[in-house]
């Protein structure tokens, strides 16, 4: 018989692929024959979250080496879903910012997964949902501990 720990940690990771595998599956038939990655689609979301970000924020944040940070950004500019900026206080430095085509299509994702939030949490009260927020912010802060203490 597994102990709580073990069968918490197997549920978690059932249901993180579940939900991974349903918002693939969303994407795919709303955005796919764009030709927009669902890593594209992150990276807009975030560089839309975060207006001054530059290419070595993307790096850090999707955790990504520099030549595919390169890649995908130069894919995204190429398609006209972002343009690079000259920092206002510092000239040198680059900021990457969303297009118009790039906010739209951020606003049209956001639209949908927001329709998928909805109905995956219909089934429980706000006071659950509350509580499962907490729990998983809980078990995320957890992530970065060591293993073999």
């Amino acid at each position: 018989m597994e102990n709580q720990q073990g069968s918490i940690g197997k549920q978690i990771g059932r249901t993180a692929k579940k939900i991974r595998r349903e918002l693939d599956l969303l994407y795919d038939a709303n955005f796919g024959e764009e030709g927009i990655t669902r890593q594209q689609a992150r990276v807009l979301r975030y560089l839309h979250e975060h207006p001054n970000a530059t290419a070595f924020d993307v790096q850090q944040e999707f955790f990504l080496v520099k030549s595919s940070t390169s890649d995908l950004l130069n894919g995204l500019a190429k398609r006209r879903l972002i343009e690079h900026r000259k920092a206002e206080k510092d000239r040198r430095r680059k900021t990457i910012a969303l297009t118009e085509a790039g906010r739209e299509f951020v606003y049209r994702v956001s639209v949908v997964f927001s329709r998928f939030e909805e109905a995956l949490s219909v089934s429980i009260s706000a006071e659950e949902k509350d509580e499962l927020s907490r729990l998983l912010d809980k078990v995320e802060a957890g992530l970065g501990v060591k293993y073999d203490e």
